[in-house]
């Protein structure tokens, strides 16, 4: 996949500045966007941050560059917000935290605060972050400073639960004179490609909230003759934005119709083993991705599953075990998949023995009478 390019510093609008993370890799494309929101001459809020490693330096070389434009007699940083716990998003909070007290501490004398949706493993056990968090709720409202000046809108971040890439993901809406702006997806919609997923059921029921919120916000901006965007944590803003969240329901829900018709073509009672449901499901799948396809097909088998009772259409009712007879539950796929998760982004080798026999190795499924 050819990536657009992005520079180290971009201006989305007169409130938003886009700061690349310099990360790039394979879940991260360019590198992660942070996002700094409010007037620039005011205090602002920091969405999401970068990973530790080689391209730090230069991420708070360019945070610095544009946290200058605030006016000395303030504390540039008024709050970090996280999307997520992936360290990608988060482990240079204390960094930027020690940048942003180098050109004055807040007028009030108290430490910057760090906000983010309880849930996921712990930043501190994980030594991402040790400092106090602050809980999000789903009405938490982020006001961002305007200078008590009456002069200048109010701005503020509208908080959206959104788990399912992972258990403690939101989106904030940025409302600017109580007119929405853009909505900052975190990793729940990139710019360019498909995000991972931690738990599809949760994942699908986020993408269609999102789809009437940003439906709702589109239409709203459009009357005013506004534009609205999408500012995701990977990849360029997007202005198709009902677009590109239909487009993500529907690659979602393309696989899961392709393991359903699998199981309606065979007999009920009949143990099926994946390799022989990649077949039909994702037929080019080569070997390098053939783990990642597997998991993404339990996704799918989960989600029917959970969705049986509401229309013989739409769920199946299937079962799935290990090799040696145990049953798996949707409940263990997930915990083992953030101890993976856990495991990929933080390099821990511990339990990797334990890990590739629990979750690993191929499963076998079957279609209940």
């Amino acid at each position: 996949m050819s990536l657009p390019s992005i520079l180290p510093l971009s201006t989305i609008g007169p409130l938003v500045t886009r700061i690349l993370g310099h990360n790039p890799g394979p879940f991260t494309l360019q590198g992660t966007n942070s996002y700094l929101v409010g007037y620039p001459h005011l205090p602002r809020i920091l969405i999401d941050t970068t990973s530790e490693g080689p391209g730090l330096s230069t991420y708070l070389q360019h945070l610095s560059t544009a946290l200058s434009t605030c006016s000395r007699n303030f504390c540039p940083l008024d709050g970090i917000i996280l999307t997520h716990w992936h360290p990608d998003h988060t482990q240079a909070v204390p960094a930027v935290l020690t940048l942003a007290r180098q050109f004055s501490i807040r007028s009030d004398g108290a430490a910057i605060p760090v906000y983010k949706y309880p849930g996921g493993p712990s930043l501190k056990a994980l030594r991402f972050f040790e400092g106090p968090l602050i809980d999000l709720h789903s009405s938490s409202v982020i006001s961002v400073s305007h200078g008590q000046s009456n002069e200048l809108p109010p701005v503020r971040l509208h908080v959206y639960p959104s788990p399912g890439h992972t258990e403690d993901h939101v989106c904030l809406l940025l409302r600017a004179d109580d007119r929405p702006v853009h909505l900052f997806t975190g990793d729940l919609i990139l710019g360019q490609g498909s995000t991972t997923v931690h738990d599809l059921v949760a994942y699908m029921d986020s993408l269609e909230q999102t789809r009437r919120l940003v439906s709702k916000c589109k239409q709203e901006s459009a009357k005013q003759g506004e534009e609205f965007t999408l500012c995701p944590a990977h990849g360029i803003e997007v202005r198709q934005c009902v677009e590109k969240v239909d487009e993500y329901i529907t690659n979602r829900k393309s696989r899961i119709n392709k393991t359903r018709e699998f199981f309606m073509s065979t007999q009920s009672e009949l143990w099926f083993s994946e390799d022989q449901i990649l077949v039909h499901v994702y037929p080019d799948v080569n070997d390098t991705l053939r783990m990642a396809a597997r998991l993404n097909l339990r996704h799918s088998l989960f989600w029917l599953a959970a969705h049986v009772s509401d229309s013989p259409d739409i769920g199946l009712d299937v079962i799935a075990q290990r090799e040696s007879g145990e049953r798996v539950s949707s409940d263990e796929f997930r915990a083992l998949l953030t101890k993976l998760d856990e495991k990929y982004r933080t390099g821990n080798k511990v339990n990797d023995a334990w890990l590739s026999e629990k979750l690993l190795t191929s499963w076998q499924w079957m279609k209940k009478t």
